[in-house]
């Protein structure tokens, strides 16, 4: 089954008080604190061994030695190069904002993105795309790699690129064909969980009764 959630994070964040007065005329008598406001949340790509920020890419690719890092938007968040003076590796909560490469404070450094993206189940060691069986059972060294719809989605058998281990729980995700191709005319819907069951074996007795 399709999921249905899309990359909403930004707009999600920054216009909670607004979808409220839209979904309800009379939202606007009521009394909204700041503590209803969710924390916008930042997250930037940092090395471990030194906590300066890096481009996303080697954190997509859960390259050894980086790792996701999180401060609260309205604090400095530095340039690629920089680093920053407060933050954490524990995400608390579950939305959260990637910001230009040049940094700064606010909305205003704030990436956009409402992409689809089409997983396909790469071997981690290579990210050779592999059959989505081995992430549906969730075999030791595969994982699901998520790439933007309007990007080319690998065949089996050839390494996945542009992508990230990362998803968000907003983005609306499809599978590819095995033989991939061009974005939208490689993905496929989501099977149904009843689909995705393993198939059940025989008994010895039952196989005995046929």
């Amino acid at each position: 089954m399709l999921r249905l959630h899309r990359a909403m994070r930004w707009p999600r964040i920054l216009g909670l008080r607004r979808r409220r007065l839209q979904d309800d005329p009379f939202a606007e008598d009521e009394d909204f604190s700041d503590e209803d406001e969710p924390c916008a949340v930042v997250e930037i790509c940092v090395r471990k061994k030194t906590m300066v920020r890096a481009a996303y890419r080697p954190c997509d690719d859960a390259e050894k030695g980086y790792a996701w890092y999180y401060l609260a938007l309205e604090t400095k968040i530095p340039a690629v190069g920089r680093k920053p003076k407060s933050g954490s590796f524990e995400l608390l909560g579950d939305d959260w904002v990637h910001v230009s490469d040049k940094g700064g404070i606010g909305d205003a450094i704030a990436l956009s993105d409402d992409a689809d993206r089409v997983k396909v189940c790469v071997r981690t060691s290579t990210r050779i795309r592999a059959n989505d069986v081995h992430c549906d059972d969730f075999d030791d060294g595969y994982e699901w790699y998520y790439i933007p719809i309007f990007r080319r989605i690998p065949r089996v058998g050839v390494r996945a690129e542009r992508g990230t281990y990362h998803p968000s729980e907003w983005w609306t995700t499809y599978r590819a064909r095995p033989e991939g191709g061009k974005g939208r005319a490689a993905a496929i819907e989501e099977p149904s969980p009843e689909d995705s069951r393993p198939t059940a074996r025989p008994t010895q007795s039952r196989a005995r009764l046929r």
